[in-house]
């Protein structure tokens, strides 16, 4: 009988020990933090949902809770609650009143699916919290170049010619422009645009230049200065030989010398001059040392 109360007694301990284990190890200390007010709670409920049901915590499908509701809740958890506000959003020109627990801009981006990295002009700037009834405006950029040429002039280049007379020019090139490329890039917010700079300038055609063969030939005369035919050395560049030739001077028929009109029927002043047309053609012009540029015309 002895033993048999003895047994009894030790099982009720052992019972009762078990049970005290599994009620003292049941409860937890947790860190709770809603809509950023922090504080640590001891508890024993087994879920997130019942710890929250446990500290009169409402949420809704818009709040955010962490970890999930139905998640076990273990030793040193951490729960945070962000209770959805009202937010204006207006994206790309089109409003409209969202519930949303983003504590800052860039938060609520990515709620929308939109990589606060991208290519877009957001106001109020990222980082700023967001209350109830904020504003925020997001708008995609559009990129558009325009390209301006400009005109790049080209160059004269002038070659002297030994087999053009002198006073004598000829294009052997014609000369192009080139073109300058500017390249400008606009970036618009809507219709509105919101900045432009240069992307890039450069020279997209080089400019040829024009090349003139310049007439370096000469014939040299030599002019004396009475109305008499005088011996003079003349040396004249034609084919490569030289000779010995008169030169005259002479005024026209109204001062009573010769007629006033030349064998080619030029008037008679200054510039033409009479020629031996068996050495030098009628219609050459030539360039004579202290008289200048003269045209042979006449006999």
């Amino acid at each position: 009988m002895q033993v048999r109360l003895k047994n009894v007694i030790i099982f009720t301990v052992v019972i009762t020990l078990i049970f005290l284990s599994f009620y003292f190890i049941s409860f937890k200390e947790v860190a709770l933090a809603v809509d950023g007010k922090k504080i640590k709670v001891v508890t024993r409920a087994v879920t997130v949902a019942d710890f929250l049901k446990s500290q009169e915590i409402s949420f809704s499908p818009h709040d955010e809770v962490k970890p999930q509701p139905d998640s076990l809740l273990l030793p040193g958890t951490k729960v945070t609650v962000k209770h959805a506000v009202p937010v204006v959003l207006e994206v790309n020109g089109h409003k409209q009143v969202i519930m949303s627990p983003a504590i800052d801009v860039n938060h609520l981006l990515r709620q929308i699916g939109v990589d606060p990295k991208a290519d877009i002009l957001v106001s109020p700037v990222g980082f700023r919290s967001l209350l109830a009834g904020t504003t925020v405006n997001v708008n995609h950029l559009e990129r558009r170049l325009e390209n301006i040429d400009t005109e790049i002039a080209f160059a004269t280049k002038r070659v002297d010619d030994n087999s053009l007379l002198k006073g004598r020019t000829r294009v052997v090139a014609k000369g192009e422009s080139g073109i300058n490329r500017r390249v400008i890039e606009h970036i618009l917010a809507g219709d509105r645009e919101i900045d432009s700079h240069i992307k890039s300038e450069g020279v997209i055609k080089e400019p040829v230049a024009k090349v003139v063969k310049v007439g370096t030939k000469i014939l040299r005369l030599a002019l004396a200065p009475t109305a008499k035919p005088v011996p003079a050395n003349v040396s004249v560049s034609r084919g490569g030989r030289s000779m010995f030739m008169s030169a005259t001077g002479y005024a026209s028929g109204d001062g009573g010398g010769a007629g006033s009109r030349t064998a080619m029927g030029t008037g008679v002043y200054k510039g033409i001059v009479a020629v031996d047309p068996r050495v030098i053609p009628l219609g050459t012009r030539l360039y004579i040392d202290g008289y200048g540029p003269a045209l042979a015309a006449d006999t």
